[in-house]
C-alpha cells in the first residue's frame, strides 16, 4: 500500500490548543457550552463550485467532561469519546476561495430536539457522509450517523438547498417529513406531529460513517450508479459496500435510502501484517479518485451527455468536490491508530470475476517468542545496523512498547509505532532511530 505520514505539528498549522479551540482551515470559536455550538468542529462534507464558492457540512461536539464545568458533567476528562456528558450536531460552513478558508454559517441545522441535561448519555449526529447532488430531482442527499437513546444507525437526509436550514428534511420510514430547529433560539420539537417523526435508523444500522460516491466507467452500462462505502467500527480491518437498490436508485421512489446489503472486505491480507498492521485497527475509510477534477470529468460528461445541458455547473461541482470514482486511479484511504494516513488502490471488477489473492498471507512471520532474549540481524542495507540485540527488561505484553531490543546507544528494535514511554521521559538514553 502506498502510506501518507500524517501528524499536525502546532506550529506549523497556528492550532490554539485549549480545551475547546482547535483551527486549521475552519476556525473553532466560542465557549465550551451546549448552546454555542461552536467547540470541536470537524470539517467533514464539501461541494465545491467552479467559481469557488461552496458549503460544507460540519460535524460538531459538546464535551462536557472536558469543559472543566461540574454544573454541566460530574466527570472531569483530559480528552472526550465518553459514553456520557456529549451532545453531537451538525453545522454548515461556506467558503468563497475555492475551500481555502471556510465560515460557519448556521448553527445545529441537525441536532436532538431537546436541550443538553447534566451527565447524559452522550447522543446526537455525527459521521457525515459525502453531499449527493441528485440531478433528477434537484436536492441534494447526505448520510449521517445518529445516536438516540440506546438506537443508534444512520440517517438519510436531503435538502433543496443546504445553506438554508430550513430545507433540511430526514427520511422517517415512509416520508421526507423529519425536521429539526435549534432548541436553544426556538421551541424544540419534542412530538411526532411537531417533528415529522424521528428519522429512520433501520437502514444500515450495524454501519457508520457511510459515504456515497458517483461511479463513472467508460463502459457504464449495467453498472451501478453510486457506491456506499461504510464501516463497521466492531470490526478491526474490515469495510463494506453498497450499492442503491431500486428504490433507492437516484430515479427511485426513495432516493439513496434504500440499498443493497453490504458487502464487507476483509483488508487483512492486503496490508503488511508486521508493520502497518501494527498500527492497530483500520478507521474512518473513504474512497477518494485522485483523477475526479480531470479525466472522470470528461467522462462524465460523455455518459450523461444528455443532464450535462441543464446541470453542468453540478457536474463540475462533483468532479473538484471528488464524488466521482473510476478504475483508474482509485483508493481506500483509511486512517490507522490516528497515526497514520494509509491507502490502498482499487478496481472494480465484473461480478463473477476471480478475485486475486492477497500479497500478505497471514503468518507470513513467526511471530516473536516472548521468551527471545536475543535477536541477531544480519544484511540489512545500512552495516551499522547489524549485530546482536539484547531485551531490555522484562516485557509486560507482547508487541507493548515494554518489548525493546538494544544493541547500543544508537540502534534499538521496538514494535512498530514508536519508542516506549520512558524514551520520551529520558530523551538523552535514546538517540537512535529504531
Amino acid at each position: 500500500p502506498n502510506v501518507v505520514s500524517h501528524s499536525f505539528d502546532a506550529a506549523q498549522f497556528a492550532i490554539k490548543k485549549d480545551r475547546c479551540h482547535r483551527s486549521i482551515v475552519l476556525p473553532s470559536p466560542g465557549e465550551c457550552t451546549p448552546a454555542s455550538f461552536r467547540d470541536h468542529l470537524w470539517l467533514q462534507a464539501v461541494r465545491i463550485f467552479p467559481n469557488g464558492s461552496g458549503f460544507a457540512l460540519v460535524h460538531h461536539e459538546f464535551h462536557g467532561e472536558i469543559s472543566g464545568n461540574t454544573s454541566l458533567c460530574s466527570t472531569r476528562a483530559k480528552h472526550g469519546f465518553l459514553a456520557v456528558c456529549g451532545q453531537w450536531s451538525m453545522n454548515t460552513a461556506v467558503t468563497r476561495d475555492g475551500g481555502a478558508h471556510w465560515t460557519l454559517h448556521e448553527l445545529a441545522v441537525m441536532t436532538p430536539q431537546r436541550r443538553y441535561l447534566k451527565d447524559q448519555p452522550t447522543e446526537g449526529f455525527g459521521a457525515i457522509g459525502s453531499i449527493i447532488f441528485n440531478e433528477h430531482d434537484g436536492f441534494y442527499y447526505g448520510h449521517v450517523g445518529e445516536r438516540r437513546g440506546k438506537s443508534k444507525g444512520i440517517c438519510t437526509f436531503r435538502s433543496r438547498g443546504p445553506t438554508d436550514r430550513k430545507t433540511f428534511r430526514g427520511w422517517n420510514g415512509t416520508s421526507w417529513s423529519t425536521r429539526w430547529v435549534n432548541p436553544y433560539t426556538e421551541q424544540p420539537l419534542q412530538t411526532e406531529s411537531e417533528n415529522g417523526g424521528p428519522c429512520d435508523l433501520n437502514s444500515l444500522h450495524d454501519y457508520s460513517h457511510a459515504s456515497a460516491k458517483k461511479i463513472v466507467l467508460p463502459s457504464h452500462k449495467g453498472a451501478p450508479t453510486h457506491v456506499l462505502m461504510d464501516w463497521n467500527e466492531g470490526r478491526r480491518y474490515t469495510v463494506a459496500l453498497s450499492f442503491p437498490s431500486a428504490e433507492g436508485a437516484a430515479e427511485g421512489a426513495r432516493p439513496f435510502t434504500a440499498w443493497t446489503r453490504s458487502q464487507e472486505l476483509d483488508l487483512t491480507g492486503w496490508v503488511n501484517p508486521h508493520t502497518l498492521m501494527g498500527y492497530g485497527k483500520l478507521e474512518y475509510p473513504t474512497l477518494i479518485d485522485h483523477d475526479s477534477p480531470f479525466t472522470l470529468a470528461e467522462l462524465a460528461s460523455q455518459v450523461h451527455r444528455k443532464k450535462a445541458a441543464r446541470g453542468a455547473e453540478q457536474q463540475k461541482a462533483d468532479a473538484l468536490s471528488y464524488m466521482y470514482v473510476g478504475n483508474r486511479s482509485l483508493y481506500l484511504y483509511f486512517q490507522a491508530h490516528r497515526q497514520l494516513i494509509m491507502r490502498l488502490p482499487v478496481a472494480w471488477t465484473h461480478a463473477d470475476s476471480q478475485m486475486p489473492a492477497p500479497p500478505y498471507p497471514e503468518n507470513l512471520l513467526p511471530p516473536n517468542p516472548r521468551s527471545a532474549t536475543t535477536l541477531l540481524v544480519v544484511g540489512a542495507g545500512i552495516l551499522e545496523v547489524n549485530g546482536k540485540y539484547l531485551l531490555q527488561g522484562k516485557p509486560r505484553s507482547y508487541n507493548s512498547t515494554s518489548l525493546v531490543y538494544t544493541k547500543d546507544s544508537q540502534h534499538h528494535i521496538v514494535p512498530f509505532g514508536g519508542l516506549p514511554a520512558e524514551a520520551a521521559q529520558s530523551p538523552g538514553q535514546w538517540k537512535g532511530r529504531p
